[in-house]
């Protein structure tokens, strides 16, 4: 088993093999064709080039002597490996989702919150503001405000945003036929469509990762 880093150093699980364990030996999570994959059937991020990643992009946990950015730091001596418990049959999941380019920084996510030990209370800063208090309504005729209609358009959404909903709202018969094809396929046909689109997905990040780095200048 190989030890698993978060950005402090500290070890925070092992991985055996496709199979992620806490320090306790107990399944969390496991790999497939480089989605972390949780065993409620949640993806959780990627593992590539020695690197865990949120589904930003961003890193949360890596192994020894990980390729490329962020800057990992120093680690502790990791302990003795704990004894793995039976592993779990595989949970049923869907299509992965669309994968990010890997970002050269830290997440904000704790481990533990990253592979759904814990949940993450948003901090007083970061809650949500209160909704505004109800009107009372009206008693009679008069106290009705004629200058507010139900079907009044909602200024505080932007153009862009209304034009995203409307697009999402146009894709929906779409990926609804698309999710009744997925649940008629056999497992060996999940299979085979989930391996086909990791594929595609990882060339396809492969491209945007050499897009991103500079071309050597030719000397003169």
């Amino acid at each position: 088993m190989e030890p698993v880093f978060d950005q402090t150093g500290k070890v925070v699980a092992w991985l055996r093999g496709e199979h992620l364990l806490d320090l306790r030996g107990q399944h969390v999570a496991f790999l497939r064709n480089y989605w972390l994959i949780s065993y409620r059937g949640v993806y959780l991020g990627r593992f590539y080039k020695a690197w865990f990643r949120d589904l930003k992009g961003q890193a949360v946990g890596f192994l020894r002597k990980p390729s490329g950015l962020p800057t990992p730091p120093a680690t502790e001596a990791p302990p003795a490996p704990p004894q793995p418990a039976p592993t779990p049959r595989p949970p049923l999941f869907g299509v992965p989702p669309l994968a990010v380019r890997p970002a050269p920084v830290w997440s904000k996510l704790a481990w533990d919150v990253f592979v759904g030990l814990v949940t993450e209370d948003p901090s007083p800063a970061e809650a949500p503001p209160a909704a505004p208090a109800a009107k009372p309504a009206p008693e009679t005729v008069s106290d009705v405000d004629l200058t507010v209609t139900p079907s009044a358009r909602d200024v505080s959404t932007t153009s862009r945003d209304r034009s995203s909903f409307r697009l999402r709202r146009s894709l929906m018969p779409a990926v609804e036929e698309v999710m009744t094809l997925v649940r008629k396929l056999s497992p060996e046909e999940v299979d085979e469509l989930f391996r086909r689109l990791t594929a595609y997905d990882q060339s396809e990040w492969e491209k945007e990762r050499l897009e991103m780095t500079p071309a050597p200048q030719a000397r003169g």
